[in-house]
């Protein structure tokens, strides 16, 4: 007899219309969500026409009037042509992604300042900011306030006068007549990153949640080089050099203190803050100029908590190369100090201490290099398995410190040297440790 047919399933034929019709859907859905929008680039042109549309032959007139048009969406690019385009306030720009203005390949745009308000996700590119002419002691050529957040500031050439790069030829009258600041970035989450800083008085500031200020050089400074005041704040990679004397302010090359109520000093708690791999030079140029200050390295003040200071190297007079009040938890680790003017057992020091009623405590303090140590309280930087190196004669075991070259002698005896359980993984140049048997004490890691 003929095999009786193999019947499916009644549920089986339930599942073509059911496939087809979730395929349908999903075509429908897929027709329904709008495709993702292009990113746009837009020009602006000093002095162009007010009729301009934004495109390279017909370019906004200004940076502006880009943004009063309404065009402009979060990844965006506003490029601008060649030329000085006088002062900038942006306000009330607040975008999902970052927009970026910046100059147009082939030159740079200027402008006399620029000021940041009540916006969000703005990146200022490659720009050039400088006024013609003054100054003044209470501005910052660059700024954004509070309420403006993810601001980025990139590639900026900051300068208080157009011949500031001329600094180390200045008078003290000069240096008075242009007396202004550089850029102060004050939101979460703001970056200054790759500028330069020339002939200022303080020269770069942080002061938001979550900041950050990264490679950056500053050159000629009469007032602080850096500060960095918020929570989980990172300095990384900046150069200065060159501090000039030409009023009471105790200079530094870089500084905090934590905040109270309505920003009162050295109440509160700094949070999370980390300075490494800088390079801090009192002076660079010749030892003739008279208006050479004494300056302070790394100064903390109030009171800190998981604080990491690492890889820096410091070149200063005063006697707080590395310092801190009120350190509760951090590291203060492979680090050279030396006097700039020469050598010395007494400054610049690494200090530690406590703040008002409160001591510092577990703070790891090793693998340094530098004169002296100042550290009461209950932190050790004696013990022999902490590494800390006390060099009055930094020629002994550098190569060449009075003309800038800070790295270890080849043979030094702190060649493979450190406690490898708190030496950083890489050096102030970037460069992997160990590359011996072990990591190097101080900033350095040399074959």
């Amino acid at each position: 007899p003929a095999p009786a047919p193999v019947r499916a399933p009644a549920a089986s034929f339930a599942i073509a219309p059911v496939l087809a019709l979730g395929i349908a859907l999903v075509m429908a859905l897929a027709l329904l969500t709008p495709a993702p929008v292009r990113a746009a680039t837009y020009y602006a042109g000093a002095g162009a026409g007010a009729a301009g549309d934004g495109s390279r032959a017909r370019p906004f007139a200004s940076p502006a009037a880009a943004l009063a048009s309404g065009r402009l969406r979060g990844g965006d690019r506003l490029l601008l042509l060649p030329g000085k385009y006088g002062p900038l306030k942006v306000a009330n720009q607040r975008f999902s992604t970052p927009l970026t203005i910046a100059s147009a390949p082939g030159g740079r745009a200027r402008f006399d300042r620029i000021e940041v308000a009540n916006s969000r996700n703005i990146v200022f590119e490659n720009l050039d900011v400088w006024p013609d002419r003054g100054g003044n002691s209470a501005l910052f050529l660059v700024r954004s306030l509070t309420n403006a957040t993810d601001i980025t500031f990139r590639g900026l050439d900051v300068r208080s006068a157009p011949d500031a790069r001329a600094y180390r030829r200045w008078s003290k009258n000069k240096w008075l007549a242009v007396k202004v600041s550089g850029i102060f970035a004050q939101g979460d989450r703001s970056v200054i990153a790759d500028s330069t800083i020339a002939g200022t008085y303080h020269a770069l500031m942080i002061e938001g949640k979550g900041a950050r200020m990264v490679n950056n050089r500053v050159y000629g400074f009469s007032g602080d080089a850096m500060r960095a005041l918020g929570d989980n704040s990172l300095v990384r990679g900046n150069r200065v050099q060159d501090c000039v004397a030409i009023d009471p302010n105790h200079d530094d090359g870089f500084q905090t203190w934590s905040r109270g109520p309505g920003g009162k000093p050295n109440e509160g708690t700094v949070r999370g803050l980390t300075v490494e791999e800088n390079i801090i030079l009192e002076w660079a140029g010749p030892s003739t100029n008279a208006l050479t200050c004494s300056m302070q390295g790394i100064f903390m003040g109030g009171y800190l908590e998981d604080l990491v200071i690492r890889n820096n190297v410091i070149s200063v007079s005063a006697w707080h190369g590395i310092t801190g009040y009120g350190i509760t938890g951090g590291k203060i680790v492979n680090n050279t100090l030396v006097n700039s003017r020469g050598p010395s057992a007494k400054r610049p020091w690494i200090g530690v201490w406590g703040y008002k009623d409160r001591g510092s405590r577990d703070v790891i303090v090793a693998n340094n290099i530098a004169p002296k140590y100042n550290v009461n309280g209950g932190i050790d930087a004696t013990s022999p398995r902490l590494r800390n190196v006390v060099l009055p004669y930094p020629a002994q075991q550098l190569r060449d410190p009075i003309n800038g070259d800070f790295r270890l002698k080849p043979g030094s005896k702190l060649i493979d040297g450190a406690n490898p359980l708190v030496a950083p993984r890489r050096d102030v140049e970037g460069t992997a440790r160990p590359l011996g048997k072990g990591p190097d004490i101080g900033a350095y890691e040399i074959r």
